[in-house]
């Protein structure tokens, strides 16, 4: 896990709100699925996959979140 003296940004209830209405959008995981096709990071559509664990109070990255994060994805 991250040390304590690394800060992530606080990130508001309403985008929140709206990240989990967004991903509740058939339309969006549709896109999702074929994210290659439309350009989209691999990256953003696991944050929006995993909306509510990531902005849980006790939530604290692991080794593979970190590396997952870091990771570049193949350009199109």
């Amino acid at each position: 896990s991250l040390p304590e003296s690394v800060k992530c940004p606080d990130i508001s209830n309403e985008s929140v709100t709206g990240l989990r209405k967004l991903w509740q959008d058939p339309t969006i995981k549709a896109a999702a699925n074929c994210g290659i096709e439309y350009g989209l990071n691999e990256n953003a559509i696991q944050c929006l996959k995993f909306i509510d664990v990531l902005t849980h109070d006790d939530y604290r990255p692991t080794a593979d979140d970190i590396i997952r994060c870091c990771a570049q994805t193949p350009g199109i």
